[in-house]
């Protein structure tokens, strides 16, 4: 979170003497197309959530919780329904304790959201 901090760990870090730096206002321009995959080629959620492979989350801190209040996960709040929802039911299931009932992530998940 600290760009001049960085900066001068970064120089310290290659052996570079360091004695200040500046910035400079740049323009980029990139295509419409710019990584996005054809949609033949675009991934589902199931690519990376539900057994998908693409995506270490629980090194990155994105672990769900097994439980919650002492019960499965899921079945803490709600009756017990399957694991295996279809990915649109899953999407918008976890859409509505975001965004509608604005659940902090640590609900399910072992960390929060950022602030």
């Amino acid at each position: 979170g600290d760009v001049n901090l960085a900066v001068e760990k970064g120089a310290e870090g290659v052996g570079w003497k360091y004695s200040g730096h500046e910035f400079a206002e740049t323009e980029r321009y990139m295509g419409l197309f710019h990584e996005v995959a054809p949609k033949e080629q675009a991934l589902s959620c199931n690519d990376c959530h539900n057994g998908g492979d693409r995506l270490d989350f629980a090194a990155l801190g994105y672990t769900p919780k097994d439980t919650y209040n002492n019960k499965p996960l899921c079945a803490s709040c709600h009756e017990d329904e399957s694991n295996e929802w279809p990915e649109e039911y899953f999407k918008k299931v976890h859409a509505k304790h975001v965004t509608d009932k604005k659940l902090d992530c640590n609900k399910c998940h072992i960390f929060n959201k950022a602030n």
